[in-house]
């Protein structure tokens, strides 16, 4: 899945101001290469 771009002049007094609002969105992950490396347990 790509990165999704929406512009809109619609919002608020956009149209009478001559702006734009733009919407960038991306999904991501993280991936742990090393699981090993976690400390699991109560610490005092």
């Amino acid at each position: 899945m790509g990165a999704t771009l929406m512009i809109s002049t619609e919002d608020q007094d956009n149209f009478i101001r001559n702006l734009a609002t733009f919407l960038v969105e991306e999904r991501l992950a993280m991936t742990v290469r090393r699981p090993q490396a976690f400390v699991y347990g109560a610490f005092p």
